[in-house]
């Protein structure tokens, strides 16, 4: 486990929806309960990988998220909407900041589906 680890980036390494899954995985175990900064852009994943990555969150797997980046890679929308909902409900009840920009969802959707939760206070991408 990484108990002091608050910021983790990689950019750009094609880690794919199995390497963001393990990531969820670990952190659903207890491996990195600081993070409050995860920056995973241009990574080729896709809308499977992110509705893995919400459905570990809303466990709790990510609670001291606050910065969290996904930007550029192949998220569809039920990805997208996925993700949401679990910032909506209280999945990442730390999180200040979400890009999701320039990945495949249609326009507006990240508008929709995110800023129902505005009253959080979450900037908008």
């Amino acid at each position: 486990t990484l108990p002091a680890l608050q910021e983790l980036r990689f950019d750009g390494n094609s880690v794919g929806n199995l390497g963001l899954e393990a990531l969820a995985v670990a952190s659903d175990a207890g491996a990195m309960p600081s993070l409050k900064t995860l920056s995973a852009r241009r990574n080729d994943i896709f809308g499977s990988g992110a509705q893995t990555l919400a459905h570990y969150a809303r466990r709790g797997a990510l609670k001291s998220l606050e910065t969290f980046d996904l930007s550029a890679n192949q998220i569809n929308e039920a990805g997208i909407k996925a993700l949401a909902r679990c910032a909506k409900e209280g999945g990442l009840p730390s999180l200040t900041f979400f890009g999701l920009d320039d990945n495949r969802h249609g326009d507006g959707v990240v508008q929709d589906a995110l800023f129902e939760r505005d009253a959080a206070g979450l900037e908008q991408p």
